[in-house]
């Protein structure tokens, strides 16, 4: 996430919220790669995600840490921007899934259903390619 510059911006230009320390705390890691500190800690960055230290030597999945992620970001940035299409967040990553459910043997279309989504699940197959071909096939 830090290489994404709109991102990077969009985190450092955030004012930290007391009430929840995961701003700081990606805001203080942020600088600290900028700035090419060798030895960086994450203990603030996984106290803000609720993991303690002992939490440090569990493997985590990655899409839980984006889960959380997203719900933290997406609080702190409706707090302090008006209106959603300014969330930067959002802007980045949101994903628009449509759903259509058809009966060509009566000719019938149902109404199309959007979802929002922050992420995709995607059963990988024989290769990534492939799968995402299968994935996105009408």
């Amino acid at each position: 996430l830090y290489h994404l510059l709109p991102f990077r911006a969009a985190i450092y230009q955030m004012k930290p919220v007391e009430t929840e320390p995961v701003i700081a705390a990606m805001q203080e890691l942020f600088v600290g790669l900028q700035l090419k500190i060798p030895q960086l800690s994450t203990k603030d960055l996984r106290g803000g995600f609720g993991w303690d230290d002992e939490d440090r030597w569990i493997p985590h999945d990655a899409q839980e840490m984006f889960t959380i992620l997203v719900d933290k970001l997406q609080q702190c940035m409706g707090m302090q921007v008006e209106g959603e299409e300014h969330n930067p967040f959002r802007t980045l990553f949101r994903l628009e899934e449509m759903h259509i459910i058809k009966a060509p043997t009566r000719n019938w279309v149902g109404k199309p259903r959007v979802e929002e989504l922050f992420s995709m699940s995607i059963p990988i197959q024989a290769s990534l390619e492939e799968s995402l071909e299968k994935y996105f096939e009408p």
